[in-house]
């Protein structure tokens, strides 16, 4: 059992976990956090229910991951600098998300969580 909690010590299991959190996190922000936003606010249920299909280009991710995995960017590598790339592009995607008003531009959210997902 020592040799489990070990594990966990580890910079490299540190690395992953927070790799894993960063890659799960858009599926999340796409899809209960933003309904419960939207209810929060009182956006019409159908537009909620709409809204759930932004969270389809995160399921079907196995169509364009083959693309990421053919192309190298010019930095830091095939698979590091789509990370870095995909992690910069994720964090302006929510910053961008978070100052739109649903009520308000539930089109405009509808692309930003898109971008999201």
């Amino acid at each position: 059992m020592g040799s489990f909690f070990r594990a966990f010590r580890s910079k490299r299991v540190g690395m992953l976990m927070g790799l894993g959190f960063a890659s799960g996190l858009p599926l999340v922000m796409s899809g209960q956090t933003l309904s419960a936003w939207m209810a929060t606010v009182e956006v019409d249920i159908k537009t909620i229910g709409l809204m759930t299909l932004v969270s389809l280009p995160y399921s079907f991710k196995f169509l364009w991951a083959p693309l990421l995995d053919r192309y190298a960017l010019p930095i830091l590598g095939r698979r590091r600098g789509w990370m870095a790339l995909t992690q910069l592009g994720l964090f302006f995607a929510i910053w961008f998300e978070s100052g739109v008003d649903p009520k308000q531009t539930p089109s405009l959210m509808a692309v930003a969580a898109l971008l999201v997902a």
